[in-house]
């Protein structure tokens, strides 16, 4: 898109009260290109951890609904779509 790359923080997705688990084998903190499957990793990661962090006080909650931990798939299934399952 020709905008410049903003450096961030690693986020700690292991942090509460909202802890995230990306399934698959972790990637190593660094800067990627865009458009890599690391390189989403991470933007999922931060995105994960601000979005977190940011609702966790107001909405006064301690954990997520099925658990301590929400596991999130980045690749999965055919559709462009998000999707959360609570029974999982």
């Amino acid at each position: 898109m020709g905008l410049p790359l903003i450096d961030r923080p690693v986020p700690n997705l292991s942090a509460p009260p909202l802890k995230f688990r990306i399934k698959g084998a972790p990637v190593k903190p660094g800067s990627y290109p865009v458009g890599t499957a690391e390189f989403r990793y991470w933007t999922a990661a931060d995105a994960l951890r601000r979005g977190g962090d940011f609702w966790a006080p107001i909405l006064g909650v301690k954990q997520w609904q099925p658990g301590a931990v929400l596991d999130v798939g980045l690749d999965e299934g055919t559709d462009f779509n998000a999707f959360y399952d609570r029974g999982e």
